[in-house]
This record gives structure tokens, C-alpha cells and sequence, in this order.
């Protein structure tokens, strides 16, 4: 009976770790002592309940080089007068202990994950209609630098990283599921879409669920399918052409596009940079802390980057190749133990969206999602 007692407390505990997480988080936003933000605090809190006395040696080892990569490129921050040395220094410690929760809570294998899935995308859903209404809410999400009249009616809320991740783990242990389980998903997709009208959010779901059909039919794609896929990719390509939202149709004229243009040129400007700078800074980077400032051209003036809009690079900014290197093996060591096609499998869709279209850095949800269903599809072979 009490054994009974205790599975019911742990599943209490991880289902409320990833509820509360993915409910709260605000990206840069939610700031309430010192810059950090409510989520970090949470991450702190459910890092000391989780932790274990028995922890693998290869995890600690490579943590291990992760903080002496960061101390090391903080040293050449501090000497070289970093503004946001103690900004950054915090979010690359809280990444290590995302992580850590993740993989704790993934070995695990007593939480339901479809009722899981189902509720966190309810409670979503729910904030987002209800934040219109409470004003506290919309600054609790909204981040100060995105308070302006060209948002005044887009709605942030609570990231959609952890459902994403459900999504795919489900997926892969059984990808022959109920209809409404993907049209849920895509529903889940649009309905957030138009609240936020984020087209990183947009197109990261629908990736995943792209991915999910194609990983579900397999071998059964037949040339009817392929000939129905691509009408309904050219509906679909049409209906976001004649869209005239500013956003959507900045995917058809990148060029014209300020967003994208500023990615571009940014991400250029910093491989310039680093490859002109010392072997050190090669190394070890340009310092935790540390921003780039450049003069673009005359539309964008003078600018300081301090991130950039790719999270390998802005990795090796602050970190150089030395960090990169160990940024790697860390997103490695959860896939260790897979084979080779389920590496692929799990690469595409996560790894794709984890590295190259996010901060994944500041937005701790990619690394701790990632290492929760990598380590929770693992629990499957026992």
C-alpha cells in the first residue's frame, strides 16, 4: 500500500515538473529578482528534488567540461568588460540543470504520457483564450521589447516545446494511432498560430507532423499519396500567398523581409568576425557576457548583437569552438544506446528544431524535452 502511495506522489511530482514548466515559461519575460525568470526558480526548486545521489560518470564528466568551458570563456568575459556577464552566466548554468531534470524525470517510467499529452494541450489552449482578459497574464508572458502597437494584437503564451516533444514520443512508441489524435495536434497548431502568430511556432508543428505521417505510413506511401500531399501543399502554399499578413508574406520575399534579413546578415557578420579574431577567442569564444557591435548598412544602423538567431552559433560566440564542441556532446550523449535508425528518426525532427531554429540556450524547454523522451523511450527496453 505504501509502495502504491509512493508511484502515485512520483507521478504527481514529474507530470507537475513538466506541467508547471511548459505552463510558465516566458522566454525573456517574467523577470522577478535580478533577472531571473519565474521558470528558472521553478528549475532550481525541481533540480534539488530530483537530485540523485547516483548520478552516470559520462553525464558528470561532460557537465563537468560544459562549466569549466563556461568558467573559462566567463574569465575572458570579465577581462574583457562583458555587459551581460552575470545575464548569460545564468542562463548557461540553468541549461546544464534543464537538462538534469529532463533526464530524471525521463528514467521514469510510470508517468502516462498520452493523457499527459492531451492535458498540457487543454491547458495551453485555455490560457491563451483567457490572457485577452487578464492584463497581468499578457505582461507575464509578453516580453517588454515586444510591447508595441505592431503586436497589440498577438498573444503570447506558454511555449508549445514540451507538447511537441509529447507528440513526437508518442509517435515512435506507436505511430498507428487514432485520427484524432494528429488532427488534435494540427488543430493544436493553428489555434495557437492564431493567437501568437509566431512562424517559427508554425512551422516547427508543422514539420512535426509532416514528419509524423511520413513516419506512420512508411513503406505504404504510394504515388496516390505523394500526388494528394503535394495538391494539398500547393492549397496550402496558395491559401499563405494570398494571405496578407505581414509575417506570412514575409516566407514569400525573404529578401524584402526585415526578419530574415537581419538573421542573415547578423549570423554573417559574427562568422566574420570570429574568423578574424585571436586563436583564443577561437577557442573559448568572445566571453560569456559577451555582444558583437557592427554597423549593418543604413537601413539598420549601428546594432549590438547580444545573441544570435541560431543556437550552435550563438554557442560559439560566447563559448568558441571549445564550448561547441561540448554543446554536441551533450545533445549527443541522450541518443547513446539507439540505433542508427532511431537516431535518424529522432534527429530530424528534434535535433533540427532544437539547434538550428531556436535559442535553445534561453529557452530551456528544447534541452530538457529532449532529454526527457530520450530517456524515456530508453525505460521502454526494460
Amino acid at each position: 500500500m505504501l509502495s502504491v502511495q509512493k508511484d502515485k506522489a512520483v507521478i504527481n511530482l514529474n507530470e507537475t515538473i513538466l506541467l508547471l514548466l511548459s505552463l510558465t515559461y516566458a522566454g525573456i519575460s517574467s523577470n522577478i529578482f535580478f533577472g531571473f525568470r519565474v521558470v528558472d526558480f521553478l528549475i532550481f526548486l525541481f533540480f534539488v528534488l530530483k537530485l540523485k545521489k547516483k548520478i552516470d560518470l559520462n553525464m558528470v564528466i561532460i557537465f563537468g567540461l560544459w562549466l569549466t568551458s563556461v568558467f573559462l570563456s566567463t574569465l575572458i568575459g570579465v577581462a574583457y568588460k562583458a555587459p551581460f556577464v552575470a545575464s548569460d552566466l545564468r542562463f548557461f548554468l540553468v541549461f546544464i540543470l534543464a537538462a538534469y531534470i529532463g533526464y530524471s524525470v525521463g528514467k521514469q517510467s510510470t508517468i502516462k504520457m498520452e493523457p499527459l499529452f492531451y492535458k498540457l494541450m487543454l491547458f495551453t489552449l485555455i490560457i491563451y483564450c483567457i490572457i485577452p482578459f487578464l492584463d497581468f497574464l499578457r505582461f507575464f508572458y509578453i516580453p517588454e521589447s515586444f510591447q508595441k502597437d505592431e503586436h497589440a494584437n498577438t498573444i503570447f503564451g506558454p511555449s508549445t516545446i514540451i507538447v511537441n516533444y509529447l507528440f513526437v514520443y508518442l509517435v515512435l512508441v506507436n505511430k498507428n494511432r487514432s485520427f484524432w489524435f494528429y488532427a488534435s495536434y494540427l488543430i493544436f497548431a493553428l489555434i495557437v498560430y492564431s493567437f501568437r502568430i509566431s512562424r517559427t511556432d508554425l512551422a516547427l508543428m508543422l514539420l512535426f507532423f509532416i514528419w509524423s505521417v511520413l513516419y506512420r505510413l512508411g513503406e505504404r506511401i504510394k504515388l496516390k499519396h505523394v500526388l494528394l500531399a503535394l495538391a494539398l501543399f500547393i492549397v496550402g502554399v496558395v491559401g499563405l500567398y494570398v494571405n496578407e499578413n505581414e509575417r506570412i508574406q514575409g516566407l514569400f520575399n525573404p529578401g524584402e523581409d526585415s526578419s530574415f534579413v537581419y538573421r542573415i546578415l547578423s549570423n554573417n557578420e559574427f562568422l566574420r568576425q570570429f574568423s578574424e579574431s585571436t586563436s583564443i577567442n577561437k577557442f573559448l569564444g568572445f566571453g560569456i557576457g559577451s555582444t558583437i557591435d557592427t554597423h549593418f548598412n543604413d537601413w539598420f544602423g549601428d546594432i549590438t548583437l547580444t545573441i544570435l538567431d541560431n543556437g550552435p552559433l550563438t554557442v560559439m560566440m560566447k563559448t568558441g569552438i571549445f564550448g561547441l564542441l561540448i554543446f554536441i556532446a551533450i545533445l549527443y550523449y541522450p541518443l547513446r544506446g539507439f540505433s542508427f535508425k532511431r537516431k535518424m528518426v529522432l534527429i530530424f525532427p528534434i535535433l533540427l528544431s532544437l539547434s538550428l531554429f531556436s535559442h535553445v540556450i534561453y529557452n530551456l524547454l528544447y534541452i530538457l524535452g529532449f532529454y526527457f523522451i530520450c530517456f524515456k523511450l530508453k525505460t521502454l527496453k526494460h
